[in-house]
């Protein structure tokens, strides 16, 4: 009879904790959810409090709306990402009863699986080779004009012109790496503070990018406009000893 009555308390204390453990899911940040409760004989349930991912509780008592044998509660407070749980209490087989369910926000608001989280990752590094090895392979094209040992232009280098939209295509490229590098760390970091720093940094270059490209075109012009009347020099076999 002991071991019995060990058994069903037992039991008893396992169905407890699962029911503590109950999850409502994933959802993003900064929207409004439903905190939900079922109950089939229950004639009331209270939304009693609500634990947020920092560890501040925020007492509600608040009644939640029925809907035949659902009970909900509209919840907009989901600016900080992590995990909360909110406690109910209801009259359930008319005896109040109280359960802790659990709910996760993120930035992107699902849960990402291993298979998503590898993508996502290879992904990045892709991006990272591409980017590098297309600012190695900018190295290999002539920034100057082809001088003789002297210092003096003896012919024009029209290749160093690809130079200036590749470091555009870079600029843009490395800006994208950098706002990829923010979701992901909004998605898979308990902190928002990594998130947080790549999209600002994300947003000055984007800011910047107007400027970027402006000076670049100006570069473009003028450059091509001084190699345009030097090369007129060299069609009349005119050698200046300087630079333009």
């Amino acid at each position: 009879m002991k071991k019995i009555l060990l058994t069903i308390m037992l039991g008893m204390v396992l169905i407890s904790l699962a029911s503590a453990t109950a999850d409502l899911g994933t959802f993003k940040q900064d929207d409004c959810i439903q905190l939900s409760q079922y109950c089939d004989d229950c004639t009331y349930v209270n939304l009693t409090k609500v634990q947020y991912p920092n560890g501040t509780i925020q007492t509600i008592n608040s009644a939640m709306t029925k809907d035949d044998v659902n009970y909900n509660y509209t919840f907009c407070n989901t600016s900080e990402s992590g995990d909360y749980f909110y406690t109910v209490k209801g009259d359930k087989g008319g005896e109040v009863t109280t359960e802790r369910i659990g709910f996760k926000i993120n930035y992107i608001g699902q849960e990402l699986t291993d298979a998503q989280s590898t993508m996502y990752i290879i992904l990045l590094v892709i991006l990272i080779l591409v980017l590098f090895g297309t600012i190695y392979g900018t190295n290999f094209l002539p920034s100057e004009n082809t001088t003789n040992p002297e210092g003096n232009i003896i012919s024009i280098s029209w290749l160093k012109y690809l130079r200036l939209p590749l470091y555009i295509f870079i600029y843009f490229f490395l800006a994208g790496i950098i706002f990829l590098s923010s979701n992901l760390a909004f998605a898979y970091l308990g902190t928002e503070l990594f998130g947080k720093l790549f999209f600002a940094l994300f947003m000055i270059l984007m800011a910047l990018s107007p400027l970027i490209i402006i000076l670049t075109f100006l570069s473009f012009f003028i450059k091509f406009y001084n190699d345009k009347e030097f090369k007129n020099y060299l069609n009349r076999g005119i050698f200046p000893g300087t630079e333009l």
